[in-house]
């Protein structure tokens, strides 16, 4: 510890980043199930890894960086959950190593930053736990332009850099881009003041920006597939917002907005701390708006992921008014080190915790997709009963329900729409085109969830199961489903 520390000052961003990858694979190490995420997630790119098109054939709602990604990474090192999990840590590597970055451009003392950053690490775990996301990945090229920023260059290279950085941002998910560039330009004008010369320093990344995304809309358009792009993630947009979803983190929220607005309107502390009153107006101009990605889920996740920026700039004031007073350089050594050997121990104490509690556990092999997860014997046992019903059928079976994916992995079926039948998912029309598309199925099973049995999902179509059930032949019920036929 004492070597990593004095090595720290010279090669920090290497440690640094070998910290934060030994750390959050031993995050990864403690997870113990798959989360609903995760398994659509990689379900999504599983089947493009089988050959299924994105958006033609799999109802993705988002700009696919994400996926294609996940696509290589799969098909080089292997199509299962533990590969997804090495992806999981490499987006959240990235994230919390920009983040670091970021601290330290702020001029925080480096052993501080390693400290904000393990600490982040303990409020985010609920993030990590739920697997590689696009969220977080489009975060990750958020950040890279609010370190673009920070700078404050604006040589030739680095405003070309910022464009492919734009692109990319709404390349991993297309609302982030539009929150984004409410911050770029908020802040642009707060700087220039001139709208000519707000105008001369955006349109080279704006411009590159642009080129790019023409590029893939032409690359859409090439393969036929623009039409579907549309559909999921423009189209169904008006649909997603019916998942609407507001819980008391919000008040979190609400709470650093008000710290932010006290602090920008603090005359004092404009003409005293000049370079810290810039820097968190910075920081509020791009955090504002991307934490408007929490609409219309808010929950802990959507809410907490979606304050990143405004809670570094949280740190940054706490930082460089209280605690760089109050914990003195002296004592940063002493303290990260007792605080490091604290998470780790903590950490493996989960670890071994974890496997002592799993001896229930079904031992899976590499080549199974859900090698890396937790299936213990009755889970193993009923999902071979649900896949061995579905390849046995004597017609096409339609898992609709949330659970779809969970089978349709182990069965290499794709079903588009009907494998995440939620609001949002299954583009332009919404239920009304749903109800639409399953009158018009022919010769098929659809198996729903039995309701006597347990609920739906909150982001399920009551509606569209009703119409199932009065509308088909219902032929019985297999575990938690009901069994429907439709006319041949």
């Amino acid at each position: 510890m004492n070597k990593i520390i004095s090595r720290i000052r010279k090669h920090d961003n290497l440690i640094v980043l070998f910290i934060i990858i030994f750390s959050l694979t031993l995050f990864c190490l403690i997870k113990t199930n798959t989360s609903n995420d995760e398994m659509w997630n990689f379900a999504n790119i599983y089947k493009m890894c089988n050959g299924y098109k994105i958006y033609n054939e799999i109802n993705i709602i988002v700009t696919p960086f994400f996926f294609y990604i996940g696509k290589f990474i799969l098909n080089t090192f292997g199509k299962n959950i533990f590969v997804f999990e090495i992806y999981d840590i490499l987006i959240f590597t990235l994230y919390f190593f920009m983040i670091y970055n970021i601290f330290k451009e702020l001029k925080i003392n480096k052993k501080l930053s390693l400290i904000y950053i393990l600490i982040l690490m303990i409020i985010y775990q609920f993030a990590i736990f739920s697997g590689a996301n696009y969220n977080i990945l489009a975060l990750d090229f958020v950040l890279i332009g609010v370190f673009i920023n920070i700078k404050k260059n604006t040589n030739l290279i680095l405003k070309i850099l910022h464009g492919i950085v734009i692109f990319l941002i709404g390349f991993s998910k297309q609302n982030m881009i539009i929150y984004y560039l409410i911050g770029l330009l908020v802040y642009n004008i707060y700087k220039y003041k001139k709208i000519k010369e707000v105008i001369g320093n955006l349109i080279i990344p704006l411009f590159i920006t642009f080129v790019l995304g023409i590029l893939y809309i032409w690359y859409l358009y090439y393969n036929n597939n623009l039409s579907s792009f549309l559909n999921y993630v423009v189209f169904g947009i008006e649909d997603f917002t019916l998942n609407m979803s507001i819980n008391y983190n919000v008040i979190g929220l609400i709470s650093i907005i008000i710290i932010y607005i006290c602090i920008i309107s603090n005359k004092k502390i404009k003409e005293k701390v000049n370079e810290l009153y810039e820097n968190v107006l910075l920081l509020f101009c791009f955090g504002l708006p991307i934490s408007m990605m929490c609409i219309p889920i808010a929950n802990i996740y959507h809410i907490l992921v979606g304050e990143t920026i405004l809670i570094i700039g949280i740190i940054y004031i706490l930082n460089q008014l209280i605690i760089k007073e109050f914990i003195s350089n002296k004592y940063q050594k002493n303290f990260l080190k007792i605080f490091y050997i604290i998470f780790i121990s903590v950490q493996l104490i989960a670890i071994i915790w974890n496997f002592a509690i799993s001896k229930d556990k079904y031992k899976l092999t590499y080549n199974h997709p859900y090698y890396g997860t937790t299936i213990y014997n009755e889970d193993y046992e009923y999902l071979c009963n649900i896949t061995n019903f579905i390849q046995n059928s004597p017609k096409d079976v339609i898992i609709f329900s949330y659970y779809a994916n969970w089978f349709n992995v182990i069965t290499g079926n794709c079903n588009g729409k009907y494998d995440l039948p939620f609001h949002g998912n299954v583009g332009a029309g919404g239920k009304e085109k749903l109800i639409e598309d399953l009158s018009k199925l022919k010769n098929k099973y659809i198996l729903i969830i039995n309701q006597e049995k347990e609920t739906l999902y909150w982001q399920e179509f009551e509606e569209a199961n009703e119409y199932i059930m009065n509308n088909f032949t219902y032929i019985g019920e297999f575990e938690n489903f009901l069994i429907y036929e439709t006319e041949e």
